[in-house]
């Protein structure tokens, strides 16, 4: 996603080939990212934390992250609880959609995909690539 986000963009080809490059990774990400999610409702996958309970589970898949929608620190606790952590992951997701709409060079994201499947809301995201 961040290698698209970096092609040149100063004239129409360029931003043609940049805005075509972006639209497939990205439909690539999400159609992977919501197989992930699928996976990790269904228990497919392990998480990367077993030992804690079941809804503060994390799981990587396919060099994705992924997390569920519940309130496990009770940092949600004064606002609804659950249905509180239910419904952040969308915000978050709106506020990374209005960074990518302003298109500043060198302002990178991740790529995030809020998933409902199945009863459970779940959290795919793209890993940070480090050293």
């Amino acid at each position: 996603l961040q290698i698209t986000k970096e092609l040149p963009k100063k004239s129409l080809p360029e931003r043609l080939i940049r805005e075509r490059a972006m639209f497939k990774v990205h439909s690539d990400f999400v159609s992977a990212a919501i197989r992930g999610c699928q996976a990790v409702v269904d228990g497919n996958i392990m998480a990367i934390n077993p030992g804690e309970e079941s809804k503060v589970h994390m799981y990587i898949w396919n060099n994705m992250f992924f997390s569920l929608g519940f309130d496990v620190k009770e940092h949600y606790k004064d606002f609804g609880g659950d249905a509180a952590a239910h419904a952040a992951p969308t915000n978050d997701l709106q506020g990374v959609r209005a960074i990518n709409t302003i298109d500043l060079d060198g302002l990178l994201t991740l790529g995030t995909v809020v998933v409902d499947y199945r009863g459970m809301r779940v959290t795919a995201q793209t890993i940070v690539p480090g050293k």
